[in-house]
């Protein structure tokens, strides 16, 4: 996330993009959501 996020790519890209790849997530096996991905940068940074 953090790499696709430093392209310049917004969150709506970056749900999409992990969505359209069938990549889930750990926990919970299922799609990724734009607060998903915003937290995820969050807490990364």
């Amino acid at each position: 996330m953090n790499y696709l996020h430093n392209l310049g790519l917004d969150n709506r890209e970056i749900t999409d993009f992990l969505n359209v790849s069938n990549i889930k997530k750990v926990r919970t096996n299922s799609k990724y959501i734009l607060n998903d991905v915003f937290m995820g940068i969050k807490k990364y940074k």
